[in-house]
């Protein structure tokens, strides 16, 4: 990963669902199961791209980055809802290899260089959001804290971060 033009290692931990290997060409795609218990399927799970860019899906990205050269190339990333509740029970949403290039894939990196710089830096700011309802760190990050979530609020780095989530990402 290169942020700011400097070569950064990142150590993330993780262990892949699913890996397929297309019989003749060779090209794979990783698949990512997701259980979900709600009625509806999300924006953020629909459109992987602009989840992506706006810093709430990462795990697309970084999976379609991931080194693989001794397995193949991988092309494609899959997220597989099992989703009892939704009116169809199992959907794709998919991010493909070619999504990190362009526009969108410098939406992507900048964002990635973004969080990259101030986790760096120390900085860990708290965008409540859905997600803190099942978030084990809720309690740590003082999410509920009124005094704490308004010094994080109207600090000028987390309205830096805040802002990703207007993007739009149009279709190239």
């Amino acid at each position: 990963l290169v942020v700011e033009e400097e070569s950064v290692e990142l150590k993330i931990q993780g262990r892949l669902d699913r890996l397929d290997r297309h019989r003749d060409s060779g090209v794979l795609r990783i698949i990512d199961y997701k259980y979900k218990t709600g009625g509806t399927m999300k924006p953020e799970d629909r459109n992987l791209r602009q989840s992506a860019v706006r810093g709430a899906r990462l795990q697309p990205p970084f999976y379609a980055r991931l080194d693989l050269a001794e397995l193949g190339t991988t092309e494609e990333v899959q997220l597989l809802f099992v989703a009892p509740n939704w009116p169809k029970r199992i959907n794709r949403s998919m991010f493909a290899k070619r999504d990190q290039s362009g526009n969108v894939g410098a939406l992507i990196q900048d964002t990635i260089e973004r969080l990259v710089t101030g986790l760096k830096a120390g900085q860990f700011f708290i965008l409540p959001g859905t997600y803190c309802e099942t978030c084990e760190y809720r309690v740590a990050c003082r999410c509920e804290h009124q005094l704490t979530w308004w010094r994080s609020y109207r600090a000028p780095e987390s309205k830096d971060l805040r802002s990703l989530r207007a993007i739009k990402v149009q279709d190239e």
